[in-house]
């Protein structure tokens, strides 16, 4: 696989742009959609032509709680990213609702580029992640928004590798009927990184949603466990 090169960069990031202010728009019925919060962080920004794998399980915020069984739903996601460059990484993100909390197959996919600050400051390395989002049950997409996290990747300590971000924003169900809401989310992990390939992460990500349809604010401390290969 031969990544890199001018027209794969300038490529690449048109499309990140271009998805981030995608929003799919849909009518359904499903009461209730659910997102994935968590960002999974690499123990360090990837490399040009580096690969990382992982799936794991992870409890997710329902976009409307008074609609549905229980405010979080547990689930399902699956990660893959690759290294462009040496400051730039490409992700797909896949997750799947778990829970009975409403009748419907729910899933979502996100699409996003991590763009690392070259240079060690200190021991600190920083980062964005433009984030496109698009949620779906098996009939239908049913929305979809857009996130930007500020991550920070945190001096390591052995094989253990923290990191946090704080990040906005927003999703929009129906823009006809006024159906669309913003949030922030904060997201604290550690990246366990044993023999050079196997990764876990375990993340916790406190997330605010302000509905602006149901007008309600609500408050969700939700978790993530993934393992995976980086190669």
């Amino acid at each position: 696989m031969k990544l890199g090169g001018e027209e794969m960069i300038h490529g690449l990031g048109k499309i990140s742009v271009f998805l981030l202010a995608v929003v799919l728009v849909a009518g359904g019925c499903t009461p209730s959609v659910v997102y994935s919060p968590s960002i999974n962080l690499p123990p360090e920004p990837l490399r040009q032509k580096s690969i990382q794998a992982m799936g794991g399980i992870v409890e997710m915020p329902e976009a409307r709680p008074q609609e549905a069984k229980a405010s979080t739903a547990r689930g399902a996601e699956f990660t893959v990213r690759i290294g462009a460059t040496d400051w730039m990484t490409v992700q797909g993100k896949y997750w799947k609702d778990l829970s009975d909390n409403v009748r419907a197959d729910r899933f979502g996919i996100s699409v996003a580029t991590i763009l690392a600050h070259p240079r060690d400051l200190g021991g600190f390395r920083l980062g964005l992640m433009p984030t496109a989002v698009f949620l779906g049950d098996e009939n239908e997409w049913l929305g979809g928004g857009g996130l930007l996290p500020l991550c920070v990747w945190f001096p390591s300590w052995s094989v253990i590798h923290p990191y946090g971000a704080v990040g906005a924003g927003f999703g929009i169900r129906d823009d006809r009927n006024n159906k669309w809401g913003w949030l922030t989310i904060e997201n604290y992990g550690w990246t366990l990184f044993f023999f050079k390939h196997f990764t876990v992460n375990a993340e916790l990500s406190a997330v605010q949603a302000h509905d602006r349809y149901d007008k309600r604010e609500d408050k969700f401390v939700v978790w993530s466990l993934n393992g995976g290969f980086l190669f």
